[in-house]
């Protein structure tokens, strides 16, 4: 409770000088693990990740944040920030990377796909971009909680400088806002061989990311 209350006030201080309130994902995230890496020096450098990616993937998620830091009268501004200039590619990776780093990939997966499905009937339809968001934010919320040596070399390549290309791969040329009809049409259905080829595609170019090359 402590940590999570450190990184909500951080993400305001932040944003009241200026940083994080719009743009890119990246200027937020350096100075929040430049705290959790300073924080890091006498404490669980795994927790302190858990807790910075629990606080922005719920504000990310438009949750309710005053859950995680009760009395507080402060509260971050709506989220604007983007990776590949997209608030929802930023959103998305978000919110799995806290699922993830809460202790479950696989919920993450589910939740991503869960959404786009549920998107072809209502919605903006599915899309494989926001698939491959929610698949990078995956790879990052593990690594960022996967061993103490990982979640250390994290917060120290992130003060050092990041570009998009590190957190998520090229996206913009994945379908996306498919409806109902015209997602049968070309895939027929989750899991058919052709969606199946696509997902494999994603997962290559999540790999390709020099962030989660070991």
């Amino acid at each position: 409770l402590e940590a999570l209350r450190v990184y909500h006030d951080r993400l305001i201080d932040l944003q009241a000088s200026g940083v994080g309130t719009k743009g890119p994902l990246l200027d937020l995230l350096q100075p929040m693990f430049a705290t959790a890496l300073e924080r890091s020096r006498g404490r669980d450098p795994i927790e302190e990740n858990t807790a910075l990616l629990t606080v922005l993937g719920t504000w990310a998620g438009r949750q309710d944040i005053g859950r995680l830091v009760p009395g507080s009268t402060r509260r971050p501004p709506a989220f604007r920030l983007k990776i590949q200039r997209r608030t929802d590619f930023g959103q998305h990776f978000l919110t799995s990377a806290a699922l993830a780093a809460r202790g479950d990939s696989t919920l993450s997966d589910a939740v991503g796909l869960f959404k786009e499905i549920s998107d072809t009937d209502h919605g903006s339809g599915f899309s494989f971009t926001d698939i491959a968001a929610d698949r990078a934010g995956t790879r990052f919320g593990a690594l960022a909680t996967r061993s103490q040596p990982d979640a250390r070399r994290l917060q120290t390549r992130q003060p050092a400088g990041l570009a998009d290309g590190d957190l998520m791969p090229p996206a913009r040329d994945l379908p996306e806002n498919m409806r109902s009809d015209a997602f049968k049409q070309r895939f027929g259905y989750v899991g058919s061989p052709a969606y199946r080829q696509l997902m494999d595609e994603i997962e290559r170019r999540v790999n390709s990311c020099s962030l989660y090359q070991n």
